[in-house]
């Protein structure tokens, strides 16, 4: 699998670049167009600014929308819990709505950061709503796009050391911990506690990953404390 220990990385070279220059790229309107991240690429649809009037204004309704939207989803899915659905159909029914709250939540905080791409909020919203919905590299692009604009921001490094984790990235992880272990402990601290928790999920499910990787990853952390 290529997202193991021997898988290059690529994620962490940018997360390194993205504190290096913080300070230049916090005053950038455009908050993404760096160099450091390449062309626009995938990332280009959060960066087409509105033409509404005031956007901040703009922004906020949107978030607003979508926090909406993680309500309507949360309210269905503890009645999907605690409810006696027996039946297969009704079962996916709900399902089927809590999916598309989500997916609405995703496009209104997606049109809130094209307002206002200096919203970290939306970012951690965005990315958090993605792992609702399982798709963790998205994740992982949204987080590490907040991080260029803002690397002290917790919430959103918590958002990117957990869609690392969660796609079995583990080489990358590491050499993370290496460096904010020498750099900056509170991250190191941060991203340690995202592989514990990694690992006692691998270990009741792998999930397809290789029980050797699991194994060094428990050997690695165990190294550490």
């Amino acid at each position: 699998m290529d997202r193991r220990f021997s898988r290059p990385a690529p994620v962490l070279a940018v997360l390194l670049l993205t504190v290096a220059i913080a300070g230049a790229t916090a005053a950038q309107d455009d908050a993404f167009n760096h160099p450091a991240y390449g062309e626009r690429s995938s990332n280009e649809t959060l960066m087409e600014r509105s033409d509404l009037g005031n956007v901040t204004q703009t922004a906020r309704i949107f978030f607003s929308e979508g926090n909406r939207e993680l309500k309507k989803a949360a309210k269905a899915e503890k009645k999907l819990a605690t409810a006696a659905i027996a039946d297969d159909s009704e079962r996916a029914e709900y399902e089927a709505k809590i999916t598309a709250a989500y997916e609405k939540a995703v496009a209104k905080f997606t049109d809130a950061i094209r307002n206002n791409p200096k919203m970290l909020d939306a970012y951690t919203a965005l990315g958090e709503t993605y792992a609702k919905l399982g798709k963790h590299g998205e994740r992982l692009q949204v987080h590490s796009a907040a991080l260029k604009l803002a690397p002290g921001d917790e919430a959103n490094f918590r958002g990117w050391a957990g869609a690392l984790l969660a796609l079995d990235m583990l080489g990358d992880a590491t050499r993370a911990w290496d460096h904010f272990h020498a750099n900056d402990p509170p991250k190191a601290a941060i991203l340690m506690a995202e592989m514990k928790g990694w690992l006692e999920r691998r270990q009741a499910d792998p999930g397809g990953l290789a029980e050797e990787d699991i194994r060094r990853m428990s050997d690695w952390l165990a190294a550490r404390g």
